[in-house]
C-alpha cells in the first residue's frame, strides 16, 4: 500500500538517492500503465514565442465525454539533444516536482516548487539520456518564460533555460539545457492503472525507485479511463486504489466522473485503499459502490475557505450538482456541505461507518 509517510528530505537527496541506484529500471506489473500515451498532441516543434498566432487554431483541453482529452507535452533537451516530458507529480516532503515520460519509472526533471504544482525556478536537476548522468542548475545559470499556449486555450508555456549546468560528481563538465512545461503537463497528475480480468485499478500515490509519489486525478486519468472504456469492454469494475488529497483539476474530475457513470462502471474500495477529496467522487461515480472492511476513505475542503462561503454561493453549484447525480437527492448535497464542514480550516477527516451509511456512499 501506499506509504504517505515515507521522507523525501530534498530534491538533492532524491537525486543522489538515484546516482546510487535508485534511478533506473521500471515499476512492477501493478504500476505499468496500460494507456501508454495519454497526451494527444505533441507540438515541440512549434515556435512558442508565436504568441500572436491566431487563437481561432487554439483546441480546448477537454472537448466532450466521446473524445479524449488534449494534453500539450513538453521536453528536455540536453546540448540539443531533445527527450518528451507527458506528466508531472509532486514529491513527498514538498520535494519540488518531478517530470516523467514513458519509458522510465524515474524522473527527468527534478524542479522546485512555488505551490507544488508549478516551477519555482530556483532550482533544477536534469538526467541525462544514460539514466545516470546528473546536471544541476542553480538560479543564477536559469532563465524563463512563460507565455500563452499556441495550441490549447486558456494555457500557459513555461519555456525555462539553464546555462552551463553543471555535472554532479565533476564540477569540470557542464551543459546547457532547455526545457518546456506546459499547463496541461502540469495538470495530468501522475495516475497509474493496470488491468486484471474485468477489474481495473488506479493509484496516484506511489512508491518507485528511490522516492514517493504524491499525485492527484487529472487529465491523464481521465484520458486512461477513456481508454480503459473503449478498449477494454470486459472491465465492468475500477478500484481506486490510492488518491492524494490534492485536484489538480475539478472540472477534468467531474467530467470522468460522468463518462464512468455514463457506461455503468463500478466501483470498489480495497480494505488496503486510502483515498481523499477526488477519490471519493471517483468512487461517487460508480453505478454499484462497495468496499471491504477497514477502508479509508477522507475529506476536507477542496479550498480554504469553502466551507465560509455562503450556501447559495455559485461556487458551490457545480459540485451539489454532481453529488446529486451521483448519490440523490438530497443526499448528495447533504454529503457535500458535511465534507466541507467536517474538512474545514484544512483538516483532514476520515469518514466514519455512520457517515458512509447515512450519505449513501454505498449501493450494498
Amino acid at each position: 500500500m501506499f506509504n504517505y509517510k515515507k521522507s523525501i528530505l530534498s530534491v538533492l537527496l532524491v537525486a543522489t538517492i538515484i546516482s546510487c541506484g535508485g534511478g533506473g529500471g521500471s515499476s512492477s506489473s501493478d504500476d505499468n500503465n496500460t494507456d501508454t500515451n495519454t497526451s494527444i498532441i505533441d507540438n515541440n516543434s512549434t515556435d512558442n514565442n508565436s504568441t500572436d498566432k491566431n487563437t481561432t487554431s487554439l483546441v480546448k483541453e477537454f472537448i466532450s465525454l466521446d473524445k479524449k482529452a488534449n494534453v500539450e507535452k513538453g521536453y528536455l533537451m540536453i546540448d540539443g539533444k531533445k527527450r518528451e516530458l507527458t506528466y508531472t507529480a509532486h514529491l513527498a516532503e514538498n520535494a519540488g516536482l518531478a517530470a516523467f515520460n514513458e519509458e522510465s519509472a524515474s524522473p527527468l526533471v527534478f524542479m522546485t516548487s512555488r505551490d507544488k504544482v508549478h516551477p519555482s525556478y530556483a532550482r533544477i536537476i536534469v538526467i541525462a539520456d544514460d539514466n545516470k548522468t546528473r546536471f544541476d542548475c542553480n538560479a543564477s545559470s536559469i532563465t524563463h518564460e512563460d507565455i500563452n499556449s499556441t495550441v490549447i486555450a486558456d494555457q500557459k508555456v513555461y519555456m525555462i533555460k539553464g546555462r552551463g549546468c553543471t555535472q554532479i560528481g565533476d564540477a569540470n563538465i557542464s551543459k546547457d539545457i532547455e526545457i518546456k512545461v506546459t499547463d496541461s503537463l502540469l495538470g495530468q497528475g501522475a495516475s497509474r492503472l493496470s488491468i486484471k480480468d474485468d477489474t481495473a485499478y488506479i493509484a496516484t500515490g506511489y512508491n518507485i525507485p528511490s522516492f514517493v509519489v504524491i499525485s492527484s486525478l487529472g487529465t491523464r486519468a481521465y484520458n486512461q479511463i477513456f481508454d480503459v472504456i473503449a478498449e477494454h469492454p470486459e472491465v465492468k469494475t475500477i478500484i481506486p486504489v490510492s488518491v492524494a488529497r490534492t485536484t489538480l483539476n475539478q472540472d477534468m474530475m467531474l467530467n470522468m466522473a460522468h463518462l464512468m457513470r455514463d457506461n455503468n462502471i463500478s466501483t470498489k474500495l480495497l480494505s488496503s485503499s486510502v483515498i481523499h477529496g477526488s477519490g471519493i467522487a471517483l468512487f461517487s461515480a460508480g453505478v454499484t459502490r462497495t468496499m471491504e472492511e477497514n477502508a479509508s476513505l477522507y475529506v476536507s475542503e477542496w479550498d480554504y475557505n469553502a466551507s465560509q462561503l455562503p450556501r447559495d454561493d455559485i461556487k458551490h453549484q457545480s459540485r451539489i450538482k454532481f453529488y446529486n447525480e451521483m448519490l440523490g437527492e438530497p443526499q448528495g448535497e447533504n454529503f457535500y456541505f458535511f465534507s466541507l464542514d467536517a474538512g474545514n480550516d484544512g483538516k483532514v477527516y476520515k469518514l466514519k461507518e455512520e457517515d458512509i451509511a447515512e450519505y449513501g456512499l454505498l449501493t450494498e
